[in-house]
């Protein structure tokens, strides 16, 4: 009996692993996209020239997400260092690697120059994580299918064998 169990638990984790994975690769495209949007909304914010930068990326990251709530984090980090640039406040987040050098690269340009500057700089990130949205929703697409596919046959062969 309680070998039954234990090869239908290793059955189900194999599967939950697969199931998992598949959630993982979904979110990190949904997360690319929500900065995507965020960024054209701080574009538009800053355009308009009357909120500082930790106010602007309070009121672009308006969502219940990550991306809002790593872009809060960093407005944050600013009011509680006047002397901290977008850059170094970022620098103390941590964001997954593919999204991170992007990003990394917009708060650089945001601690300096022009309004007119800033919100091209916003522009820009938003069209490159555009870019990276895309082909992360295209690999969601074909390899979440493929990794559910392979927890749950995995999982079930495992919990023959064991059996």
């Amino acid at each position: 009996m309680m070998r039954a169990v234990s090869a239908v638990a290793a059955g189900l984790l194999c599967a939950l692993t697969g199931i998992r994975n598949a959630r993982r690769l979904r979110q990190e495209a949904q997360d690319l996209r929500r900065w995507q949007e965020l960024l054209r909304t701080l574009a538009l914010i800053l355009s308009e020239g009357t909120l500082s930068i930790p106010d602007a990326l309070d009121a672009a990251a308006d969502g219940e997400g990550a991306p809002d709530k790593a872009a809060a984090a960093i407005a944050e980090a600013m009011r509680r260092d006047p002397l901290l640039s977008p850059g170094d406040a970022f620098r103390a987040c941590s964001l997954a690697p593919q999204e991170r050098s992007c990003l990394e690269r917009f708060f650089c340009r945001l601690g300096h120059g022009t309004a007119a500057m800033r919100c091209h700089a916003a522009e820009q990130a938003g069209d490159e994580l555009a870019l990276l949205a895309q082909t992360a929703a295209a690999r969601a697409a074909k390899d979440a299918k493929l990794y559910q596919t392979l927890g749950l046959t995995g999982g079930a062969c495992l919990t023959l064998l064991l059996l």
